[in-house]
């Protein structure tokens, strides 16, 4: 199972004001999402293989400092 608080961390999640499965909290998690993650493509360009298992984004995203990519 992929750890998921090194992101939340990342992203500067307040998981006090936001903890219950609530529509408030996914629109939260989106806004600071986009907020702090941009766009990325290069490797689609590049024609390189794109990883998209959680632990292979989650290292591009926070260790890389690259964005995410949206299909």
């Amino acid at each position: 199972m992929t750890d998921f608080e090194i992101l939340e961390n990342y992203l500067a999640i307040d998981k006090r004001a936001y903890y219950d499965n609530h529509l408030e909290t996914l629109n939260y998690y989106i806004e600071k999402y986009v907020l702090n993650v941009p766009f990325e493509n290069i490797n689609v360009q590049n024609g390189q293989p794109i990883a998209l298992d959680n632990p292979s984004m989650i290292d591009k995203i926070v260790n890389e400092h690259r964005g995410g990519l949206l299909l």
